[in-house]
């Protein structure tokens, strides 16, 4: 009979935090899953580590040769069972209720076919929580800019998986997990549970250290095909610039402000030629984007916020407050209505 859940974890080279990821996983509350390990043919103590395992829920395979991530995450979707699909990173550790929590969760929500979790940073100066947007929209939109989902917190529902042919691109080597969320996306409903259910290990030896230029580039190829998709042509400068927009920034010049000023508002009306994105909510998700700019930015003798009020984009932001705004008040109105009612 087939588990409810198969847990995937690819280990190439992994024997200083292996036995941690591997601990954290038997250690679940959830207890109806397959762990599938692969090794990528490491030349550490990964094989010896793996093989000291005794236990019927762990299953080891190893590669004959060295394939890389995406290829060995490929074999791993082949292999799994059931109906959900989790992902461990061999450096990473999850919580104990991690499975169970995502299980639920997927369990009554089938539209989702992927789900995530927020995520704790650890093992380095900078520690802090990744706080992940948690609704599909929100999430769709994102990553126009950036990766908005933790791979090392996913589950996915196999059945939307195979009803696609979606399986991992080999050719995005340094952003395979980037171009997935964005194929996805386009057939079924993302999701994040607001919740801490893994910690992230940060170390010198991580691929996003180890080859920046090959993920940036990688990243760079990924938004470019979402660009396309909305519409717009972009050329080597634009797409430049609209890759360091899902950057932390702090601007101190105010032609940069204008370029990214006119860059957005193409975006906008790109989409309201394809209708790529829900109009309303991209328009407010732009001027969002293009406020949280200018409020990070440092202009000598100017005031932002006036360079701000007087771009076309800040009419979508104002109405998007005032969404919230009146949102917030009906809910405290009917609450107000139902206490004084009883």
């Amino acid at each position: 009979m087939d588990p409810k859940v198969t847990v995937f974890m690819p280990v190439f080279n992994g024997e200083k935090y292996l036995r941690e990821a591997v601990e954290s996983i038997l250690s679940q509350t959830f207890k109806d899953f397959k762990f599938i390990i692969i090794d990528d043919c490491s030349v550490d103590n990964s094989w010896r580590i793996l093989n000291s395992y005794d236990n019927q829920r762990i299953c080891i395979i190893r590669n004959e040769t060295n394939l890389g991530l995406p290829k060995t995450r490929n074999i791993g979707l082949s292999l799994a069972r059931g109906e959900y699909l989790a992902i461990m990173d061999a450096d990473d550790i999850s919580l104990p209720k991690r499975l169970e929590r995502q299980v639920n969760f997927m369990d009554e929500h089938p539209e989702i076919g992927i789900c995530g979790t927020w995520a704790r940073q650890f093992g380095s100066d900078e520690q802090e929580v990744w706080k992940y947007k948690i609704k599909h929209e929100d999430i769709h939109m994102g990553l126009l800019f950036s990766n908005r989902m933790n791979h090392s917190s996913l589950m996915l529902r196999r059945k939307y998986l195979s009803q696609h042919n979606i399986i991992y691109d080999i050719f995005f080597e340094y952003a395979e997990d980037y171009d997935l969320y964005v194929r996805c996306a386009v057939h079924f409903k993302l999701a994040n549970i607001p919740e801490v259910l893994v910690h992230c290990r940060a170390h010198e030896n991580q691929v996003t250290k180890i080859d920046a230029d090959k993920v940036e580039f990688y990243n760079k190829l990924v938004q470019r095909n979402q660009l396309e998709r909305l519409g717009v042509n972009i050329n080597a400068d634009e797409l430049n610039l609209h890759y360091i927009l899902g950057k932390r920034l702090s601007i101190h010049t105010l032609d940069f402000i204008n370029r990214i000023e006119d860059w957005l508002i193409k975006l906008i009306k790109a989409n309201i030629a394809t209708q790529y994105y829900q109009q309303k909510s991209f328009k407010h998700f732009i001027a969002n984007k293009y406020f949280s700019i200018c409020k990070q930015s440092v202009f000598k003798n100017i005031h932002i916020l006036k360079v701000f009020s007087k771009s076309p984009l800040s009419v979508f932001f104002y109405a998007y407050i005032r969404a919230i705004l009146l949102n917030a008040t009906g809910r405290v109105f009917n609450t107000f209505r139902f206490k004084t009612h009883n």
